[in-house]
């Protein structure tokens, strides 16, 4: 009988988790948010066609720089529709692995060839869920959730939760109005990002951003963006936008977007407190210069943050960007490139490059006004065995941090998986170490069998971490809209199930702990996922 170790997360062909991690420049689940994953889920479930798409509208995705935002449109005009993945990775700007990537989340839409994938003209998403929680000692809590969304081609979009939560947007020709919650995405992030960013640069895709102005927000969490008012007017060439919030923000944009070089001004007035901002991004070809600068004038300082990525040849990428952030720069509505929270009192630099299946990061920053330094360096292999569908994957993530003020400096994390697919099954194996305060340990074995209409997963996993400094997090699998990425503490073992035949989702959690660290616990979630056509 032919065995394999058969696939967790890695490479599916149907899954959005691979494909997720390489666009957002992530290198495990673990990194990401539940607002980045509802994103793509709802970029999934409303595909762009981009054979039709606007600037404004392919840039709005996120999928897309402004260079390859402009590098389509120009392929549009000269030689008509993409009419395949593949013709997508030739062009100037893309490649094969970025074209399988955004497989999921655009459409190729055309008078030819036969089998194109077709618009729809209205679409609708109900995600409904309701869960209980068993504790030791404890009374059962209940809890519950709904949100709904519809879009009307690519013209209308409105959803509406129990959080409550609202959120409405509105396009007719070159203007675009936006209502309730939204997202405001500018520059590279020093003076307006709203919404998930990573913290530190996992990856060389981390260096540099892709600002997506004014969106929507489709995110089910309860945690908030912008709440107000907010329009894109697009003129050739050039893009403006506004937009207010509660309590007291409110602010501007005018971005211009050509094949080779994008630049914008943004401005903003935080509770009265006026700042500036202007950033750019040249692509002379194969590499891309990037950069931003900021002024408070309420403190009357400045930040900055500058960089490269370069592209020397196939497979081969290269990163490098400084950055300056003053102790005096106070800008709750920031979310630069950084090594912690806040964008503030930081001086640091990052390195990244990778080639093929190994990639290899470096972070260094100081933080003059608290006095402390911060060091981190991510190594990522992943080669893989076989082809999709029928195949074995390898990787390794060792991270090591150094914060010689802490009490304890060093934080060693080293994490293998061993993974693969063979048709509708798969499994996988996952061992990690960690060391800072003292050892921490977590092994998993997962099986599953999955297929368009229903699946099911099992995972079996053992833990021992003495110290809550030594935590280590394992992501776990949840209906769409669910994110779910538990700290494993104290010794103890823990299973999940998670199964569904859609659109039914059932997930089932139980936690067994040693010694009475922690109270032993049952999670139960149902929820209900329908999407009319």
């Amino acid at each position: 009988m032919k065995t394999l170790i058969l696939l967790t997360l890695l490479f599916l062909g149907g899954d959005l988790m691979p494909r997720i991690l390489y666009l957002t420049g992530a290198t495990s689940e673990e990194e990401l948010s539940e607002e980045v994953v509802e994103r793509f889920e709802h970029l999934a479930d409303h595909p762009v066609d981009i054979n039709t798409a606007s600037r404004r509208r392919l840039l709005s995705t996120g999928l897309f720089s402004a260079f390859q935002a402009a590098s389509l449109l120009e392929y549009r005009e000269e030689t008509g529709p993409v009419r395949s993945m593949l013709e997508l990775s030739l062009i100037d700007g893309f490649s094969a692995d970025l074209a399988h990537a955004l497989e999921p989340f655009v459409l190729l839409v055309s008078d030819s060839p036969p089998g194109a994938q077709k618009p729809r003209n209205f679409s609708q998403t109900l995600r409904a869920r309701g869960g209980v929680r068993l504790e030791e000692g404890e009374l059962p809590s209940w809890s519950g959730k709904a949100v709904w969304q519809g879009q009307w081609k690519d013209r209308a979009t409105l959803t509406l939760s129990s959080a409550p939560t609202f959120a409405a947007s509105f396009r007719a020709g070159p203007l675009s109005l936006f209502a309730g919650d939204y997202n405001t995405r500018f520059g590279q992030g020093l003076l307006l990002w709203s919404g998930f960013a990573l913290s530190g640069v996992p990856s060389g895709s981390a260096i540099s951003r892709n600002p997506a102005g004014i969106t929507t927000s489709a995110s089910f969490s309860p945690a908030m963006r912008r709440r107000g008012a907010a329009f894109e007017l697009e003129l050739k060439g050039l893009t403006l936008s506004g937009f207010w919030s509660v309590p007291g923000l409110f602010g501007g944009n005018a971005a211009f977007y050509g094949r080779r070089l994008s630049a914008s001004l943004t401005a903003l007035a935080n509770a009265g407190v006026p700042m500036v901002s202007a950033d750019f991004k040249y692509s002379p070809g194969g590499v891309a210069l990037f950069g931003e600068a900021a002024w408070d004038f309420g403190s009357g300082v400045g930040a900055a943050l500058l960089g490269a990525d370069w592209v020397p040849a196939y497979g081969a990428r290269v990163g490098i960007a400084a950055r300056y952030y003053p102790d005096g720069y106070h800008c709750e509505t920031a979310s630069p490139l950084r090594s912690g929270t806040k964008a503030r009192d930081e001086a640091g630099v990052s390195l990244a490059g990778s080639w093929s299946w190994a990639e290899l990061t470096m972070d260094a920053a100081r933080h003059p006004s608290a006095g402390t330094t911060h060091l981190r360096t991510i190594l990522k292999l992943s080669p893989r065995f076989g082809q999709e569908g029928r195949c074995l994957d390898l990787s390794f993530r060792g991270s090591v941090r150094w914060r010689p003020e802490e009490s304890w400096p060093w934080r060693i994390d080293l994490r293998t998986d061993l993974a693969g697919t063979l048709g509708p099954w798969r499994a996988g194996l996952r061992a990690n170490v960690l060391h800072s305060r003292g050892w921490g340990f977590l092994v998993y074995a997962e099986a599953g069998w999955k297929t368009d209409r229903a699946g099911a997963w099992l995972r079996l996993t053992a833990f021992d971490v003495q110290y809550w400094e030594d935590r280590i997090y394992a992501y776990q699998r949840d209906a769409p809209g669910e994110f779910s990425v538990p700290a494993c503490y104290g010794r103890g073992l823990s299973a999940s199930l998670y199964a569904y035949w859609k659109p039914f989702y059932l997930t089932v959690a139980p936690v067994l702990y040693e010694g009475g660290v922690k109270a032993s616990r049952l999670d139960v979630k149902l929820s209900v996922v329908w999407r009319g056509r």
